[in-house]
């Protein structure tokens, strides 16, 4: 249902148009040109199953179910497992973070800043921070 160039893809989707059923990889582009609130509806939920997918798709299946289990061997639900996945964001951001300002040094407030207005501002945003140090620094 994510991807419609994956092997998985079964032609399914809660979401069609003309009868074709939409791969969810696509609906932001769908949803942000209708009415504003519906993509502000459903972005969260949407990039929770983002990263989900993203990791499913880093490993295998069995690796995946193996880190998301829960002692008594079922499965972890979708928010647990949406929560965890964020917090792990989270600290990896954080982590970015630390390595961008030791990296940067006086010159960070330069690099990892944006205008707004005429005013210069720093950023102060570990999730936009870590996207340009990543930007930065392809792999």
């Amino acid at each position: 249902m994510w991807d419609d160039t994956s092997l998985h893809w079964g032609r399914e989707s809660v979401l069609q148009l003309q009868g074709r059923p939409i791969a969810l990889v696509y609906w932001p582009e769908l949803y942000r040109y209708g009415k504003e609130l519906q993509w502000k509806g459903i972005k969260a939920p949407w990039c929770d199953w983002k990263f989900i997918v993203e990791r499913y798709r880093r490993g295998s299946r069995e690796a995946f179910w193996a880190e998301f289990t829960e002692e008594n061997g079922t499965y972890m639900s979708y928010t647990k497992i949406a929560s965890i996945l964020r917090q792990q964001r989270m600290q990896a951001d954080q982590e970015i973070v630390e390595r961008a300002k030791a990296e940067y040094g006086d010159e960070f407030d330069v690099v990892f800043s944006y205008r707004k207005g005429n005013t210069h501002r720093v950023m102060t945003d570990p999730a936009s921070i870590a996207s340009k140090y990543r930007s930065r620094h392809p792999n």
